[in-house]
Order: structure tokens, then sequence, then C-alpha cells
């Protein structure tokens, strides 16, 4: 494997010090490869196979943004307190307090939000295997425009888009407001996320490969919202 260039690790660390800065955290480590938590969370890390040299310095810089924000904004005793154990629910959960974190912490920072932006089209290249895939378009999509967090999907997603969105929005239409109304407090943004994820029609269900009716008990629930 090469070594990196000099103006590679100079990126690199330009990046980890705006990233440090972002998060408040001198401390923070910031591996534009590998972030357990971020990653954890439905963060594609990987952006060696960017051959636009435009294109991967923005998605670098989406990766450093998003791994900072996590770290600033994110809870995770409170996040798996809440956590689904089936894949998919789980999956679609990570997303989108990922999603909550990043829509707190780039509020009036519109390169941040452009960053993070590229980034989101890059998570979701196709092709698309699985119903699963799809599902996660339409969730991040619909996260997003929930939290006011500019969004432009590619074709391809746009596509995707115009299979699901209308059924899933018409499942779950009068929950998405709420995202925004209780971004600030993780246990009770999770409750909605998870209201949401339980409310999509059998029908949608049955379309994706796992179970997303699984939740934390009431009592489990409130046990978290009360820590």
């Amino acid at each position: 494997m090469p070594e990196p260039s000099n103006s590679n690790l100079q990126s690199n660390l330009a990046l980890s010090t705006c990233a440090k800065a972002i998060a408040k955290d001198a401390a923070l480590s910031v591996d534009l490869d590998q972030s357990p938590t971020a990653t954890q969370l439905g963060l594609t890390s990987t952006v060696g196979n960017i051959y636009n040299s435009d294109t991967k310095r923005t998605v670098k810089r989406g990766i450093s943004d998003a791994i900072a924000l996590v770290a600033a904004h994110h809870d995770d005793h409170i996040h798996s307190t809440y956590k689904p154990t089936s894949k998919l629910a789980q999956t679609l959960f990570n997303e989108m307090e990922r999603l909550r974190c990043e829509a707190t912490g780039a509020h009036n920072r519109l390169g941040i939000k452009s960053n993070l932006g590229v980034l989101w089209q890059y998570n979701f290249k196709p092709p698309y295997s699985s119903d699963s895939d799809q599902l996660r378009i339409v969730f991040t999509y619909l996260t997003k425009l929930a939290l006011k967090q500019p969004v432009s999907p590619t074709p391809a997603m746009q596509s995707v888009l115009s299979q699901w969105q209308e059924t899933i929005w018409n499942s779950t239409s009068q929950l998405w407001p709420q995202l925004l109304a209780t971004c600030a407090t993780q246990s009770e943004y999770a409750q909605i996320s998870l209201a949401i994820i339980a409310t999509i029609n059998e029908d949608t269900s049955n379309q994706a490969s796992g179970n997303l009716s699984d939740t934390p008990s009431s009592e489990e629930q409130h046990a978290a919202s009360n820590e």
C-alpha cells in the first residue's frame, strides 16, 4: 500500500483539527477510515474508491463533520436503552439518530450542511441490492426533510423515493414533524423514531427484509426518559 502523500497528511490533519473544534473535544480521535460510534450509526467511512478529487475532498470533510457531531451530541447509553434488536429496525434507528446529531450541530453552519449533503449521496450509491437498502434511502431522506436539512437526491435515489416514499409517508405523516420538535432531547427523539419505524404498515414491512416492529417495552422507555 503506498504511503499517503504530504498533501493528504496535511489535509487529514486539518480535518482532524476542525473536527476537534466542532466537537469541542481536544482529545477526540478522528480517523477518517474508522470511527466506531459514527460507523455504528450508519456512517460510510471509506473514501478510497472516489476518483474525483473535488468529490473526495468534500466527502472527507463530511465524514470528519459527522464524526465530530456524533461525538458532540450523541449519548450511547440513551441510544442503547431504546435501540431495537431486529436488524432492519436497528439500522433505521441508528441512522435517524446520526441525522439528529448532524442537524443539531450543523444548524447555521452552511459549509457543514453542504458537506453532509454530499456525504449522504455518497452513502447511497447504487446499486441497491435489497429492499432494506431502499428503505434506508427513504427514511434518511424523510428524516433530513423533517429536520429542515438540505437534501438533493441523485436520479438513482429519486427513483427509489418514487417507489417507496408515498407508502411510508401515508403511514407516518403525523409523526415526522415531531422529530424536529424533539431534536434537542435524544430520549424523546428516540421514542418518536421508534414510533415512526413501528407505524409503517404491514404491507411495507413485508416488502423489506426484516422486522420493523421490534421496540423496547414501555417500562424500558419510561426508565430511560427519566434518566
